[in-house]
């Protein structure tokens, strides 16, 4: 069995953090790469056009800081497990189910890994009901990882 390119799709949710835990270990077993991926997906619904664009534009500044902490925060799970793991993040935008299985595709992943659950609303959705889209589209094998299941 060849798991060389892991792909973990997180969005910061408990059962994300889990899936991350688990690609790490996959990875390190497999001596793989890991890509760690969260998408930002549009925001539903979008802001009134009444809205002022200041209000609009601090507000999409304060989704780019959140992505970005989500990927800062797997990137030192990585460094804590004290694993040499060939790692690399991308942060997508679009929705996200979509995005994860692009990124499967294009880059040529063996395994994804994702949480059962996601945050849902302005946090992401990045997984949860998509997970089932993933299993259905993605090239790879799917691997769900169970929020709050033991570790």
């Amino acid at each position: 069995m060849k798991l060389k390119k892991i792909l973990a799709a997180i969005d910061g949710s408990d059962a994300s953090e889990m899936a991350l835990d688990y690609a790490i270990e996959m990875a390190k077993a497999f001596s793989g790469s890991l890509t760690i991926l969260t998408v930002q997906e549009p925001l539903t619904p979008a802001p009134p056009p009444t809205m002022p664009p200041a209000i609009v534009e601090s507000y999409m500044k304060e989704v780019v800081v959140y992505y970005d902490s989500i990927i800062e925060k797997a990137l030192n799970r990585v460094k804590e497990s004290r694993r040499k793991i060939e790692t690399k993040t991308k942060i997508a935008k679009g929705v996200a189910w979509e995005r994860i299985v692009e990124e499967c595709r294009s880059g040529g992943h063996d395994i994804v890994i994702i949480g059962s659950r996601g945050l849902g609303g302005w946090k992401g959705r990045c997984l949860g009901s998509g997970s089932k889209r993933v299993v259905e589209e993605a090239p790879c094998p799917v691997l769900i990882v169970k929020g709050g299941a033991e570790k």
